[in-house]
């Protein structure tokens, strides 16, 4: 048995007789059982090491490691540490809090309310040209958030119960703003298209948030807020293309972005607890 052999290589090099007591005879003896024994233990770890990664990369089960070939305690341990080591890297049970995450919705937010401050007075339609691009990117922006935010692993059921109960205690206190109408949103794409001179683009209704996560498929909270500020952020830009704005529209669509994002960065932070 190789775990018995190995048990003898190691007593080899705690004998008392030491190579310059020994016999040039035995020394080889020695020498040469030593060097086989070696290489049936480095044997034996290449063999652990493949049937590690063949189980992991088909989610077979490690039973492998407990039968079969009968495998030293020091091999069965290593492969252990190493099953260990691998799953640590891959397995995540809720979504990971993301700095950078936190810090790019922070980053628009502040651009955003740069640009109510600029049109919160009133601003006419010959002048969005020169808005029109700040309005691209912060949509663009908020657009790759919501994106980046939904791209995280799945959360289990015990982890999505206790963000949700959190997040209820949340909006029980912050009253979620009346939903624009995606019948607004539509007309006023449709208005900033004649105001072009563009074709109208064919209606899509938009799906609107929910405060319970889909266990089918699950949407992290600041993901669906993130998505409810680039609807509003768009409402703004084609109401802006099409006929200006006033202080009450600014007023009014400042006060339903700043809610979803809030409710994003009360999410993200959550995760970081």
């Amino acid at each position: 048995m190789i775990s018995d052999e190995f048990d003898e290589f190691d007593e080899f090099f705690s004998h008392s007789i030491s190579y310059e007591q020994a016999s040039p005879h035995t020394y080889r003896l020695r020498t040469h059982s030593a060097r086989l024994k070696a290489q049936a233990i480095e044997q034996e770890f290449e063999a652990v090491a493949h049937g590690l990664f063949t189980c992991l990369s088909r989610g077979q089960p490690m039973s492998f490691l407990f039968r079969g070939s009968p495998l030293s305690r020091w091999t069965t341990l290593i492969a252990l540490a190493a099953t260990l080591a691998v799953t640590a890297c891959t397995i995540q049970l809720a979504p990971a809090y993301d700095p950078a995450l936190v810090s790019g919705i922070r980053t628009v937010n502040n651009d955003i309310m740069q640009l109510y401050a600029t049109t919160g007075m009133g601003v006419d339609k010959a002048t969005f040209p020169q808005r029109v691009d700040e309005y691209n990117r912060i949509i663009g922006a908020v657009d790759a958030l919501a994106l980046e935010s939904q791209s995280r692993p799945v959360p289990d059921s015990a982890i999505r119960d206790k963000v949700e109960q959190a997040l209820g205690q949340w909006l029980a206190s912050n009253p979620t703003p009346p939903m624009g109408r995606d019948e607004a949103l539509s007309l006023a794409a449709a208005e900033c298209a004649d105001a072009r001179k563009i074709k109208r683009a064919p209606d899509i209704t938009m799906p609107a948030p929910t405060a319970r996560a889909d266990t089918r498929q699950y949407v992290p909270a600041s993901a669906m807020a993130l998505k409810q500020v680039s609807r509003a952020m768009t409402l703004l830009r084609d109401t802006d293309c099409a006929h200006g704005l006033n202080n009450g529209q600014v007023a009014a669509n400042k006060g339903y972005t700043q809610y979803f994002v809030s409710e994003a960065l009360f999410y993200e932070n959550f995760l970081q607890r």
